[in-house]
């Protein structure tokens, strides 16, 4: 009797056991989905994150890209405007060299003087010469 009541007691012990086991296995179990199911949470919240990150970007890029195309035809517009100023100002190089030539060949003209001691300056197309007085009479009524 005494080992009817072992073997009793040691099959009560044994089903305890491992009721226990399987309680905790499946407290385990439990444990281990319910980490794996925040380990997804935080993958999925670190994609959120990035695709905010990227949506945000490409807004930014965006909106640098409509800003450099706006510098870019301020740019142009500039360079446009400094190239007309350049091209006037080469012009007006142009006629002050013309105008300086001119003005040394007068000096030059009024310099010469006509046999007799009268000075005297070229003043027609056909080469006659006339007194210097009356070119300046007649630079003081015409001014070209």
């Amino acid at each position: 009797m005494v080992k009817a009541e072992e073997d009793t007691q040691f099959n009560y012990h044994r089903k305890k056991n491992i009721a226990a086991e399987r309680k905790e296995a499946k407290q385990e179990k439990e444990e281990a989905d319910r980490y794996q199911r925040l380990k997804d949470e935080v993958v999925r919240a670190q994609v959120q994150l990035q695709l905010f990150k990227l949506f945000h970007n490409e807004a930014e890029i965006g909106r640098l890209h409509k800003e450099l195309a706006l510098k870019n035809r301020e740019i142009d517009k500039d360079k446009r405007r400094m190239d007309r100023v350049e091209d006037e100002l080469r012009e007006r190089k142009k006629e002050l060299g013309k105008m300086l030539r001119e003005q040394q060949q007068i000096e030059k003209d009024i310099k010469w003087v006509a046999p007799g001691g009268l000075t005297c300056v070229p003043s027609a197309p056909n080469g006659s010469w006339r007194p210097w007085w009356l070119l300046v009479a007649l630079t003081r009524v015409w001014r070209p």
